[in-house]
């Protein structure tokens, strides 16, 4: 059974004090994180990831909070059964780009059901991809594409609707996505785009449009480094890692199988924090914090309409010597505007 002491997690420097692998307490539920938990060092949160699919007798990691993300109508049900096993885990509904082309009718409204069903649920993965196998072929651009692009805007309306974050893929159709939100009334609260594979360029783009605001870039070592073959992050990834606002970083697993992703997240964890020359505790606390407000659906923003700073909790601004009366400190973390 995979613990803290596991001797790849001890090679690459990550141990964790409290660990519930060791037959310590359980965390809490993701409502109830509190500040020695965040600031007991390298607490993660996996943005996203497809551990439905896992193989049976793998056990839960010990070290993270997770959202769990479908691609299918088919495998909605196998989600919410993940997430059911424990409060650290998150489901995302949705219908994959590459899964798009294939959706019954009907599955608008099941979807809807089944988001109002479970007011924690994410929206996703969705999102818009012109590198789908389904685009390929004579005739196949011009007949899929317009269809991916229907069932993206109905599920980016949908977490608009409802006020959930969601999960966004996004491959060479980035000009496509910030259309698609700028035809929208109202946002969704957060949107994360996953294993981001653009420019730094690009980030500063889609900061700069209306939806900036709401956006979170995640990074994975799974598809930002190893799916494309090579031994070390390429330095256009590294750029683009460096491009995104402290506040705006998450990391995220993307593996369909639980001891993969038991190494693959601090393998993300570590191209973050040496892309910007941070430590992994650090690393680990911006992006545990980032994660958790993602996962809320919180946009960042640290001032209310009024234009006035909005109360954090001690695990949002834990820094030593900070100016107390700068900003009001919560310590009911359900409490925190963050």
């Amino acid at each position: 059974k995979p613990t803290c002491d596991q001797k790849e997690l001890v090679d690459m420097g990550f141990t964790r004090a409290g660990c519930p692998c060791c037959a310590l307490s359980p965390l809490p539920p993701l409502s109830t994180v509190d500040a020695d938990l965040v600031s007991a060092g390298l607490l993660l949160v996996d943005t996203h990831n497809h551990l439905h699919q896992s193989a049976g007798g793998a056990v839960r990691r010990c070290d993270s909070y997770e959202a769990v993300l479908a691609v299918a109508e088919a495998c909605w049900d196998s989600v919410l059964a993940r997430c059911a096993e424990g409060p650290r885990s998150l489901p995302g509904l949705g219908v994959h780009p590459w899964q798009a082309h294939e959706v019954a009718e009907g599955w608008e409204a099941r979807l809807r059901a089944l988001l109002q069903q479970h007011p924690r649920a994410l929206v996703g993965e969705i999102g818009l991809c012109k590198c789908a196998r389904s685009l390929r072929g004579p005739g196949a651009k011009a007949r899929v594409w317009p269809q991916q692009l229907r069932v993206f805007r109905t599920q980016l309306a949908l977490a608009a609707e409802l006020q959930r974050p969601t999960s966004v893929h996004c491959v060479k159709a980035h000009s496509s996505l910030v259309a698609a939100l700028d035809d929208l009334d109202v946002l969704p609260p957060a949107v994360g785009l996953h294993s981001f594979s653009g420019s730094a360029h690009q980030i500063g783009q889609l900061l700069s449009t209306r939806a900036g605001p709401r956006l979170y870039f995640g990074f994975s070592h799974t598809v930002n480094v190893a799916m494309g073959g090579a031994a070390e992050p390429q330095p256009a990834l590294l750029d683009a890692i460096r491009a995104v606002p402290e506040r705006k970083l998450l990391v995220e697993s993307d593996c369909a199988d639980e001891r993969s992703a038991t190494l693959a997240l601090p393998l993300a964890l570590r191209l973050v924090a040496d892309a910007r020359g941070w430590t992994l505790e650090r690393a680990a606390r911006t992006t545990t914090e980032n994660g958790l407000r993602f996962l809320r659906g919180d946009d960042g923003d640290d001032r209310d309409a009024g234009g006035a700073e909005r109360p954090v909790c001690v695990a949002c601004e834990p820094t030593a010597g900070s100016d107390e009366s700068a900003r009001p400190r919560l310590l009911v973390v359900s409490q925190c505007s963050r």
